[in-house]
């Protein structure tokens, strides 16, 4: 069964590696946002 993948979106660097942490140790493969993103940006495709 493939790893379930996560989208990590904080400002914060230690909660994000604190989250990262936990999921990997539940079986989930994360990834931080890119710190170019700004705040509210829609981050998914539209579903239309």
């Amino acid at each position: 069964m493939a790893k379930e993948k996560i989208f990590v979106v904080d400002d914060e660097k230690d909660i994000l590696e604190v989250l990262r942490y936990n999921l990997a140790r539940e079986g989930f493969s994360s990834r931080p946002a890119p710190r170019h993103l700004m705040p509210g940006q829609n981050l998914l495709p539209n579903s239309h």
